[in-house]
C-alpha cells in the first residue's frame, strides 16, 4: 500500500444489475489470458449505484486487477480505456499505482506469481477454494527501481514476449 494510491477489493451491488449499457461490472470470468475480456457475459450497474453503494470499488483505466478467490489464483489484467469508469466484484482486488510505480510494472510483477507464492501457505478457504485477503494484498512487497528502469525492464519483457509468441 506504500506504492499504490489505492488497493481495494470490490463487492456485489445489492440493487442488482441493469440490462442496458451503463458502468461495466467486472467479475473474475472477465479476466482471460491476463487481459480484461468484457465481451463474455457483460454486466452493468447504474451511475447512481457506482457513486453510492459501489463507490469503494470504482475502477478506472490503468488500474491493475488480480483475482483473490480461486483456484486458480493469479489472474491479472490492466483495466483498458474502453470505458472511463468500471467496477469490480468482491473476488477481485485493484491496485492503482502512485507516482513511484507504473501499471505495467505492477502487472508483470503480479503475473510472475511471486506475491502469491509468498503468501499461499497463509491463504484460507473452504471446499477447495483459496482466498487472499485484502490486507494480504496491501502487504505485497513490490521491488521499486526508478521509473526509467521500470520502463526499460517492461520494454524488454514485452519484446521477449513478442519474440516468443510472435
Amino acid at each position: 500500500e506504500d506504492v499504490c494510491e489505492k488497493v481495494q477489493s470490490g463487492g456485489t451491488p445489492r440493487e442488482g444489475f441493469i440490462d442496458k449499457p451503463g458502468i461495466p461490472f467486472l467479475k473474475v470470468y472477465n479476466i482471460v489470458d491476463q487481459k480484461v475480456d468484457f465481451h463474455y457475459r457483460p454486466q452493468y450497474i447504474t451511475k447512481d449505484i457506482q457513486k453510492g453503494s459501489m463507490s469503494k470499488s470504482q475502477t478506472k483505466p490503468g488500474d491493475v486487477l488480480m483475482n483473490i478467490v480461486g483456484p486458480p489464483l493469479g489472474k491479472v489484467a490492466i483495466v483498458p480505456d474502453e470505458y472511463s469508469d468500471w467496477n469490480i466484484n468482491q473476488a477481485i482486488t485493484l491496485f492503482r499505482p502512485n507516482e513511484r510505480i507504473t501499471s505495467k510494472w505492477i502487472y508483470y510483477f503480479l503475473c510472475s506469481g511471486y506475491s502469491i507464492a509468498e503468501i499461499v501457505h497463509e491463504t484460507r478457504g473452504s471446499a477447495g477454494q483459496t482466498n487472499i485477503s485484502l490486507s494480504q494484498c496491501r502487504d505485497f512487497i513490490f521491488p521499486i527501481p526508478p521509473i526509467e528502469e521500470q520502463a526499460e525492464i517492461v520494454r524488454r519483457v514485452e519484446k521477449l514476449f513478442a519474440y516468443a509468441y510472435g
